[in-house]
């Protein structure tokens, strides 16, 4: 009896340093996963305001484009005009 008591306790002691090995492991891996969410956040953010920033410079250049294309016009109908005079 005292022999399977001393197995039975090697196994427990066995199995709880297994357990413990297997947990430590799973808050690593947890711990890793809360990093990798919160860098993968982060990136979306930024992604976020790069894409604004491009829109913002998108807008501007429509508009001065607009503008410059109104510029031509009046230019092209003041040469016209001293064409004619």
């Amino acid at each position: 009896l005292k022999e399977e008591n001393a197995l039975l306790r090697s196994k427990i002691n066995k199995l709880q340093i297994l357990s413990e090995t297997q947990a430590d492991k799973m808050r690593k891996t947890t711990q890793k996963l809360v990093l990798n969410k919160i860098k993968e956040e982060k990136e979306a953010q930024d992604l976020e305001a790069m894409v604004q920033h491009v829109e913002q410079n998108l807008q501007l250049m429509t508009k001065r484009a607009a503008k410059a294309e109104n510029s031509a016009a009046k230019l092209r109908q003041e040469n016209a005009q001293l064409q004619v005079q």
